[in-house]
């Protein structure tokens, strides 16, 4: 059995407008985050691992590292880890 192969030709530049102006809305709009400012964080800064598994970023504006070490917090000057303490219900369930 074959199939015969269909080529579909767009004959009207209508079709590529809302293309372009979706291209351009995003060129446009991504320039608008170059005033994002990015610092190297180490463990001389106080990341308890050089190995990040995961970054996040709340709401409140803290960062979230998810290292080997355990689960740190950022608020831009100090790291609050939290830890796996099997005695302690309120801990991580886990080591990360």
């Amino acid at each position: 059995m074959y199939f015969k192969r269909q080529t579909y030709v767009v004959k009207s530049p209508q079709y590529y407008i809302p293309l372009i102006c979706v291209f351009i809305h995003l060129l446009v709009f991504s320039q608008q985050n170059s005033s994002v400012r990015f610092t190297n964080i180490t463990t001389k800064d106080g990341l308890c691992g050089n190995h990040v598994m995961s970054i996040y970023q709340d709401k409140t504006g803290y960062m979230w590292f998810c290292t080997h070490n355990g689960l740190q917090r950022f608020d831009g000057k100090n790291f609050r880890t939290f830890y796996n303490d099997p005695q302690n219900r309120n801990s991580l369930p886990n080591e990360l």
